[in-house]
């Protein structure tokens, strides 16, 4: 039995910090920091604000390449442990 097995591992981080009182913090796009413009797009539907929770409790660190390495390993041994494990030679 033979085969090829190739696999990539990445990681990457998106985040977002804010120092303020985050219950009161919507996302959105204002074109002035101190004056309404009618450009100014809030997003304040809630599924809008769920991302922008996300991103503020999201990760800041990124994985050490051992740490992605490790992650590679396990998967590799996993997909040849499958192989192995539905191999017949009677096929």
């Amino acid at each position: 039995m033979s085969d090829l097995i190739s696999l990539t591992n990445n990681d990457e981080m998106h985040y977002a910090t804010y120092s303020g009182e985050k219950k009161t913090l919507v996302p959105g796009y204002w074109k002035y920091q101190d004056r309404k413009s009618s450009e100014d797009n809030v997003k304040d539907n809630q599924s809008d604000i769920n991302r922008l929770k996300n991103l503020l409790g999201a990760s800041k660190e990124i994985k050490s390449t051992t740490e992605l390495l490790d992650e590679v390993i396990k998967q590799s041994v996993q997909r040849i442990t499958d192989k192995v494990n539905k191999y017949n030679p009677e096929k």
